[in-house]
């Protein structure tokens, strides 16, 4: 997924989950774009082009057990990066979930779903509807 849907699902998450503490929802967000801090196309990324040289795409910062380091600074942090590896199981290439074991996973019908691809359009433009939505019941 594109860092845009992982932001929308970070939102999304942070709206539900995190009420009216905007703290906690800032973690959750950032918690939602940082494991594609491997990628050299992410804003990371292209500050310290190191990271990407060091870590493989969809490797080790998109599993379970970096979810786990980050949740002992933030678990908010935590969740929010849950939300990505959830998005990324969506799409065909999975994710290295169980890291340091290699295999990846991603959800039966995802090896259909192509990055950038019209599902991950879909999936993106109902998400800033719902988000839309969210925050109009809430501020309606």
């Amino acid at each position: 997924m594109l860092g845009k849907t992982h932001l929308a699902g970070g939102i999304i998450t942070s709206l539900i989950l995190c009420s009216s503490d905007v703290v906690s929802m800032g973690w959750l967000i950032l918690g939602s774009v940082l494991p594609d801090i491997d990628h050299p196309g992410s804003i990371i990324g292209k500050n310290i082009p190191l990271l990407p040289k060091l870590l493989k795409h969809r490797g080790f910062t998109h599993s379970l057990t970096f979810a786990i380091v980050v949740s002992l600074f933030s678990t908010w942090i935590g969740i929010g990066c849950l939300v990505h590896d959830i998005l990324d199981m969506m799409t065909k290439n999975g994710i290295e979930l169980l890291w340091p074991i290699h295999n990846r996973f991603r959800f039966p019908l995802a090896k259909y779903v192509k990055t950038n691809g019209k599902f991950e359009k879909l999936v993106f433009y109902l998400s800033y509807l719902f988000i839309t939505y969210l925050l109009y019941i809430r501020f309606a």
